[in-house]
């Protein structure tokens, strides 16, 4: 017995010794080139695209802006509206109409972006469609970040920045993972955890890129300023020219954005695009 008892022993160690050792998963560096290049290939891969739904998302809004004389101002001998209170409830709707428009915006780019890097293309339709279902829970999102973004701010500077990077992915939180607000915020600062400094570097470079093409692109319509055209077109113009550009802009950083959020789940969970993107199918 005791030579069987040894030789079972024997054989538990023996069959232990075999077992293969797990070596912990190497994940992914979180890296700010690696963000940038992605965002730029989402952006000029699907420029006309994501375009094109921003158009169709803020052109509302611009005809809305157009027809209250908005973005010229009024003139300075221009009497008061002689309902105010009805200029101001529109004048704010517009305002709220506005931030509803960016939401969807900003959620339809999102989901195109976390699409293509699957190496697929989303149908407008669909990104439309995406956008509008997140819409809501995208604008309380907003709201809540406004506000805690705020707050950061009137500490000081630093806290307030760091408000900004620690929720910057919290849209995609919701787009991606059909989070409600509240749990959008608690997961974005849970991804941007011990990343924020990296994160603010590829927003000052994303911001320094759409500045430069900001000021190119207006140009022309600084130049041509001082042609002598009427209030009315050079409202229609500035309007037009004015809700492009936005478009572009809020196109580019929602495709940073999104290369922002799928690189913190590849560096914090191993977590790869198509794995990302199967909440869509």
């Amino acid at each position: 017995m005791g030579q069987d008892s040894q030789a079972g022993a024997w054989g538990a160690l023996s069959s232990l010794k075999e077992e293969p050792v797990t070596q912990p998963v190497s994940l992914p560096s979180f890296r700010v080139g690696k963000v940038l290049s992605d965002t730029f290939a989402i952006f000029f891969a699907n420029f006309f695209r994501f375009w094109a739904v921003a158009l169709v998302v803020m052109a509302p809004t611009a005809i809305g802006f157009w027809a209250m004389g908005v973005f010229m101002g009024p003139a300075p001998d221009a009497p008061m509206p002689a309902d105010p209170i009805g200029f101001f409830i529109s004048f704010f709707g517009t305002l709220a109409w506005v931030l509803a428009s960016i939401a969807v915006m900003m959620a339809a780019v999102i989901y195109g972006a976390i699409e293509y890097q699957t190496g697929r293309k989303a149908p407008l339709v669909d990104m439309l469609k995406v956008g509008v279902r997140s819409g809501v829970p995208v604008v309380v999102a907003m709201v809540l970040s406004v506000i805690l973004y705020m707050i950061g701010w009137m500490l000081f500077i630093v806290p307030g920045i760091i408000v900004a990077m620690m929720l910057c992915v919290t849209v995609p939180a919701i787009v991606a993972e059909k989070l409600g607000p509240l749990k959008a915020i608690r997961r974005s600062r849970e991804l941007t955890s011990g990343f924020k400094w990296p994160i603010l570097g590829c927003f000052l470079v994303m911001a320094v890129v759409a500045q430069v093409v900001n000021l190119a692109l207006m140009m022309p319509m600084i130049l041509g300023s001082t042609v002598n055209v009427t209030p009315g077109t050079v409202g229609f113009v500035y309007s037009a020219v004015t809700t492009t550009l936005m478009g572009s802009v809020y196109v580019f950083f929602g495709s940073g954005v999104a290369s922002i959020y799928t690189n913190l789940r590849a560096a914090k969970e191993g977590t790869s695009a198509d794995d990302i993107a199967k909440v869509f199918e």
